[in-house]
This record gives C-alpha cells, structure tokens and sequence, in this order.
C-alpha cells in the first residue's frame, strides 16, 4: 500500500510538471493509461508503445512511464492467472464428469464427450498458464518440455505451438516493435539473434564496435545518439536497423546505401524530414517513422514497392500525405495517429491490399475522400477524435471491414450504406450528434459490440432486434425515455450500458437476456423495476445507482450469480429480505439511500466484501452482520446509530470501518477483536472516553476521533505501532497520554481545537512527524518555538 501510494503521489507531481513542460508528455500517458483500462480487452502493444512514446517526450518523467510500462506487464501477467484459473475449473469439471459417468452409465457417450471437451480446455488452459505474454493478440512465449527437452516456443491465442517461430534454449518475448530476442548455440556459444513473426531471424549486434559482415540487424535504440555513426552505413548487409529512441536530427542520404534493409525504425527521434534516398530501399517491408518531427513525405516513399507496414503517427506537423503514397500497393498497415492531416490525397484508394488504416486523433480532418472505398480489403480503420461530419456513401464499399471507429467525431447521421458491412464485428459511435440509427444497422448480422455512448439517440429502430450475436451494447450518455421490447432478442447479449439517459421503465423483455453479466442503469429515472429482472440468472454486476428507486422487486433475490449490487444515490428505505438469497455477492453499495433498518437476512451474505450503507438513516444494526465473516470494508458513515452491535467483533476480516458522523456514545469491547483493522474513522460521534481495548488494533495505521466529546485518550494508544495518520482535532483533551511517544510511525498528528497547553515530552521522540495541527489551542508562545526546535523536519500549524 505504501508502495503504491508513493507511486501515486509520483505520478501527480511528474504529471503537474510533464504538463508545463512537456506538453506531449500527458497525451501519451492518457493514451496509454485509456488503453490499459479496458482491462482484459486492452490493446497491451498500445499502451506499451504509448508509455514508451511518452518517455521521449519527456525524459525527465520517465520513471513513472517505465513504472506504467511495468504495470503493463503485470496486467499481461493478469492472463495467465486468469489461465490458471481455467484450469482449475476444467479439472473441476473433469470430476464432474467422472462423477456423472459412475452415476450414469447408460449415458457413456455423452459423458465420454463432455470428457474430451474437459480435456481439451484444461490442455488449452495448461498451454496459456506456461505463457508469458501476447503480443498483438497473436503469439505468446512458452516454456516447456516438447520432445524429451526444456526449450521455449511460441504459441497462438489457442494454445497450439507455432511451428514457424521455432523452439529455443533461450529467448524473450516479442516487443513491441516486432522482434523477440532469441540466442542461437553455434561452436558452443550463445549468438544473439532477432526474430520476427514470420519466423526470419537475423544475428544482431547491439553496439557500433560489435558489427561484423555476420550481422544483419543491429539494434541502437534508447543510445542517446544525435547523428548516426557513418560506419553503419558500411555494413550493407544489414536488414533490420533499430535506431529508436534517441536524438536523431537528421537522416542522411547515405541511408539509400542500404539496400538489403527490411525494417527501419526511426522513432522517438528529432527527425524534420526524410532524404528522397529513402526511395532507394526497395526491400524495405517496414518502416516506423513515428513521433518525430516530420512535417511532409517525401514523393520518393511511392517507390517503396515492398512496404507493408508504415507509421508515421505522432508527426504533430503533418498535415498532408504525397499522392504517391498510393503507389504502395503491398501496404497492409498504415498509421497515421495523433497528426494533423486535414485531408486524404484521393491515391490513398490505390491501396487495395491495406487491411488496418489508422487516422485516430488528428483532430482536423473533416472528410474523407470518396476514393475510401477502393480499400476493398481494409479489415480495421479507425476515425476516432477527428472533426468528421458525415461517411461518404462508399463506405459500404468496404465489404471486409470487421472493426470501425468512429468515435468523438461531429457525424449526425450515418448513410445507409452502412448496412453493406456484412462482415462488421465491432462499430464504435460514441461521442458524435447522432439523433437517430438507421434502420440498416440491422443488416450487420456479425457485429459483436456496438457503443453509441454520448450521442442524442431518443428511439432505437426496431431492427435492433437483428443483431443476434451482439455482446456488447452501450447506450449511455442518450435521451432513450424507453427501450424496444425488441431488446429481448438480443440473446447473446451480455453487457448492456444504459447509463446517463431519462428512461423512466425497464421493459419486460429484459428479462430473456439470459446471458447478460452486466446491466448498468446508473442515471435514469427509474422509479420500479420489472420483477422479470429476476430471470437474469447469469448477472455478475447490477448498476441501480442514481436513480429514484423506492423499492427492490423480491425477484432480486434469484440473481444467484450476482457479485456486484451497486444502488447508491436512490430514495431506497427497505432493502427485500431476498437480499440474502444473492449468496456469490462480494459488493454491496447502498450508500446515500433513505434506509431506516437493514434486514436480518443480511446475514446470508456470506462471501460479502464491502458493505457501504453510508448516508442513510440506520439507527440500529442487526446482530446478523456479525456473520459476514469475508468482510473488509464496512462503510457506515453519516447514519443515527448511537452503538455498534456486540457482533461486530466477529467481522475478523476488517481493514475498514468507517461509522462517521453518527451518534455514538461508546464503542463496544469487542471492537478489540478486530485484529486486521487498518483504517477506523469514529469522527462525528459522541464519544468520551475509548475502551482500553483500542490498544489491541495492532495493524491500525489510519486512526479518526475527531469532532467527539474525549476527554482523554487512554494508554494503550501507545501500542498501535504501526499508526501513521491520528486525528483527534475538535474535542475536549487538555493533556495526551506519554504514551503518545511510542507511535514512531506516526506522520501526521490532529490536535486542533482541543484545550492543550502543552504537549508531553515524549512527542520528541517522533522522528517521522511531517504534520502536526495545533491550531485553536492555548499553547504559550515559549513551549510553540521549543516544540519547533524538538522536531524541525516537521511543519507545524499554531
């Protein structure tokens, strides 16, 4: 915790100095950061490139990108448990079926089925929990026994080995450029080598004064270079050229010499221009140009016949592309993020084997050109923040197009040839002045996620019902007052986002959306729910949050699967006794609600994690919410209740309880057994004295009495070593205990309005107090500069 809370204070002071003075510095984090949020759908090679573009941009904030890179990794690292996870639920189904075909034999073929399908998925989870990581969603770095020795290899998205990326004794995972590195045996020593995901290798040098006629790729990235040495240019043996980075000014002609290059990466430097000798490469494949300084093309990149990938994102004063930039006609990728391009030369239709064209943030373009509709096999194009109005009609020309974004444009209406887009799979909209959906959106029979999130959609057309294998729907941020009825056939449906719209009613149908998992109504008007709410048996996470709700249907009860019961900011006074029926949930919030009592039936949540009822009217507590033995957050803040229920003592799991600003007199013994607190907030109470029991809170570390009516605090104060933050401002001590000297872990120290005069001697011996509050105190002028002089490294307020 401490770990993390250093890391956050570091990211918000570098971020408040990255903004000032490196101005690209925070677009990039964002980028990375936005990326990273979508958790298991995360584009994990983004955010990494990202976090590593921002480094460039400002050096003197890299740590916390290198930080951000790590957490990337450890959210790749997230896969494998998840893997892991597999596993034990294909070897819990494998008893199962074992189980079955003892109890079942008339049934042995259907059993020995379900048998090879549960062996099939724990091979396949047992293949991704030996995975390192993917890299762009296609290959991962295993390791294992294969044939009789230890070796590493790479495998697909499935499991399956691929045979073309070979089998090493050592090797690395792919990075984002591209390349693993691997180590060849040969003469009984270890070679450096690359490999790429065609399965090339290439012995590569990592330093000027390692290159030999024996190498062919030679990797300079993050060197500090401003020139590149002239000897590379040499070595025309070379294929794979890394330069990343570095301060490169300036691309010398000499570049065209190197006529065997196949990948040339450039990015991350100081470039304004590239030589027309980079024409000259003809076998160039791959070519990064990104996040330089480059303000136009030459007409000489149209020469480059064999180039299949080019990025030239992150140029911030490109705003044209050469005509000749359609003359590429091997080009599979093209990306042009986070420039300023204002238009498409109409060539760029000439690309017709590009499959991913990416023309997100450049904020100025306004259109595209007809001609779009030559990119008959584009697969991926993403128009996001850009200033789009309208898609011209050939856009429906693009019958292999799977992934379109949209999003945070100005388009107000979509051409009906939208409907041509038969293979589409994913459509994103969101942030556009779309006032209707045409009723074409129905004939995109494959789509599987579409967010119309912040647009003016009123209605949805009845051909909604269409998308049969849709599972992925955001609606939020609208002016939907109703959902179709057609909603109900949306079966494959399972996350349903309606957040920020004026819907007054769920329909019934909401109810045959058996596979839902999450359904997010935060924000509307909803007044009841349908009891159909009940027959979504597969719901993990239920989002009521402001709304004014009075009532929960007892259908709420046979959510079984239900982990997350989010109903904050309602007008809710009852919560249904069925709500101990939801026996898999770990969250409950029902804060800022009109609740005057919990239900006994509370008790059955036996799995409960966080419980927030705070904001309510709670006057009492039931006995039974001692039985939540699982729980680690119990949030009561700002209820009546004048006592904590002598049950609260089994609540062993406890590492918060917040009961601020009730009306309690005195805390219970048992408050003493909750051995794992960390953080007890008791301000805004009535309390005068605290039981001696306080002392056993051995990992408390967060302590608030504040705005209380002590007197005293007792001895064992001094036994919560670990304490780090004590208020106790506004009550009536007049002396602390000498016990107070003990807290050497203490940072920060509350003491305003009270009626000291004096703080004990001990108080010297906390070394590690950086705030001390003694304001509204009667504490002479003579003790304020001896305590000054006693612990100067701290700021003390009087």
């Amino acid at each position: 915790m401490k770990y993390l809370l250093f890391s956050l204070l570091l990211i918000i002071a570098t971020n408040l100095v990255a903004q000032t003075q490196c101005p690209y510095y925070q677009k990039y984090m964002s980028q990375g950061n936005a990326e990273l949020h979508k958790g298991a759908n995360a584009n994990f090679e983004a955010a990494i490139n990202a976090f590593s573009v921002a480094i460039t941009h400002c050096p003197d904030s890299s740590e916390v990108a290198r930080a951000r890179i790590l957490e990337t990794f450890k959210a790749i690292e997230k896969l494998k448990k998840e893997a892991e996870t597999a596993k034990k639920q294909a070897q819990e189904a494998l008893k199962e079926v074992k189980t079955a075909q003892e109890k079942a034999q008339n049934a042995l073929a259907q059993t020995e089925k379900a048998r090879a399908n549960t062996k099939t998925a724990l091979n396949k989870a047992q293949k991704l929990v030996d995975a390192f990581y993917f890299y762009a969603d296609r290959f991962a770095l295993a390791y294992g026994e294969i044939e009789g020795g230890t070796v590493f290899y790479f495998i697909d998205k499935n499991g399956e080995e691929v045979p073309k990326l070979g089998r090493w004794e050592k090797a690395q995972q792919f990075d984002w450029r591209g390349f693993a590195q691997i180590k060849k045996k040969e003469n009984e020593q270890y070679l450096d080598y690359l490999l790429d995901t065609t399965g090339r290798t290439y012995q590569v040098a990592y330093n000027i004064k390692d290159l030999s006629a024996d190498i062919t790729a030679l990797d300079l990235s993050e060197k500090q270079l401003d020139s590149i040495p002239a000897v590379v240019f040499q070595h025309t043996q070379l294929q794979v050229l890394l330069l990343n980075f570095n301060q490169i000014t300036n691309l010398p002609a000499q570049i065209g010499e190197l006529k065997n290059l196949t990948s040339l990466d450039i990015s991350g430097n100081q470039l304004s221009a590239l030589p027309a000798q980079i024409g000259e490469l003809k076998n160039l494949t791959s070519l990064n140009a990104s996040s330089n300084r480059i303000t136009t093309l030459p007409n000489q990149i149209g020469e480059l016949k064999n180039l299949a990938a080019l990025d030239v994102s992150s140029n911030f004063q490109l705003t044209t592309l050469p005509s000749q930039i359609g003359e590429l006609k091997n080009l599979i990728q093209l990306k042009l993020i986070s420039n300023r391009i204002t238009d498409l030369p109409a060539e760029i239709g000439g690309l017709i084997n590009l499959r991913i064209l990416d023309l997100s943030y450049n904020y100025r373009l306004t259109a595209l050109p007809t001609e779009i509709g030559g990119l008959i096999n584009l697969t991926a194009l993403d128009l996001e923040n850009n200033q789009l109005t309208m898609l011209p009609a050939e856009i429906g020309e693009l019958k292999n197009l799977a992934t379109l974004r949209l999003g945070s444009n100005q388009i107000s209406a979509l051409p009906d040839q939208i409907g041509e887009l038969k293979n589409l799979t994913m459509l994103k909209l969101n942030t556009n002045q779309l006032t209707v959906l045409p009723a074409r959106i129905g004939e995109l029979k494959n789509l599987t996620s579409l967010d119309v999130y912040g647009n003016g959609l009123s209605t949805l057309p009845a051909q909604i019902k269409e998308l049969k294998k849709l599972t992925t729907l955001n609606l939020s941020g609208n002016k939907l007052t109703t959902l179709p009825a057609e909603i109900g056939e949306l079966k494959n449906l399972t996350e349903l986002s309606v957040i920020s719209n004026p819907l007054t009613a769920l329909p019934i149908q909401i109810g045959e959306l058996k596979n839902l998992t999450l359904l997010n109504v935060e924000k509307n008007e909803l007044k009841t729910l349908p009891a159909q709410i009940g027959e979504l048996k597969n719901l993990t996470e239920l989002n009521l949050s402001s709304n004014p709700l009075t009532t929960l249907p007892a259908e709420i009860g046979r959510l079984k699967n239900l982990t997350t019961l989010i109903l904050y900011d309602n007008k809710l006074t009852t919560l249904p006794a069925q709500i101990g029926e939801l026996k898999k949930l770990t969250s409950l919030k029902s804060n800022y609600n009109q609740l005057s009592t919990l239900p006994a039936q509370i008790g059955g949540l036996k799995n409960l994690t966080t419980l927030d009822v705070g904001y309510n009217k709670l006057t009492t507590l039931p006995a039974q919410i001692g039985e939540l033995k699982k729980l680690t957050s119990l949030e009561l803040y700002g209820n009546k209740l004048t006592a904590l229920p002598t049950e609260i003592g089994g609540l062993k799991n406890l590492t918060t309880l917040d009961v601020g600003y009730n009306k309690i007199t005195a805390l219970p013994t048992q408050i003493g057994e909750l051995k794992n607190l960390t953080s007890l907030n008791l301000g805004g109470n009535q309390l005068k004295t605290l039981p001696t029991q306080i002392g056993e809170l051995k990992n408390l570390t967060g302590l608030y009495l504040n705005n209380n009516q002590l007197t005293t605090l007792p001895a064992q104060i001094g036994e919560l070593k670990k304490l780090t933050t004590l208020n106790v401002g506004n009550n009536q001590l007049s002396t602390l205990p000498t016990e107070i000297g003990e807290l050497k872990n203490l940072t920060s120290l509350v003491l305003e309005r009270n009626q000291l005069s004096a703080l004990p001697a001990e108080t010297e011996k906390l070394t590690n107090l950086t705030s001390l509050d003694l304001r509204d105190n009667s504490i002479p002028e003579s003790t304020r500069e001896a305590m000054k002089k006693a612990i100067p490294s701290c700021w003390i307020r009087f």
